[in-house]
């Protein structure tokens, strides 16, 4: 949140911006995880582990996105 701060002052963008575009961010991993999840490349246990990585992903994706609501 500091950082967010900062960078709204920097920028002069408010904190709902800057957390819309954090947001945009995190759509574009679950994205990425999301295709890689439903390719045929990667074996059994890379695919646990980017499962894995792909839930802690979509928790900060619901804490930018519930953030991001608080400034709307």
């Amino acid at each position: 949140r500091a950082w967010m701060d900062v960078k709204a002052a920097i920028t002069g963008y408010g904190r709902h911006t800057v957390l819309a575009n954090s947001q945009r961010g995190e759509d574009a991993a679950q994205n990425a995880y999301t295709e890689a999840l439903n390719s045929d490349e990667f074996p059994a246990y890379l695919r646990e582990m980017i499962a894995q990585e792909q839930k802690w992903l979509k928790n900060s994706h619901d804490k930018i996105n519930a953030q991001r609501n608080q400034y709307a």
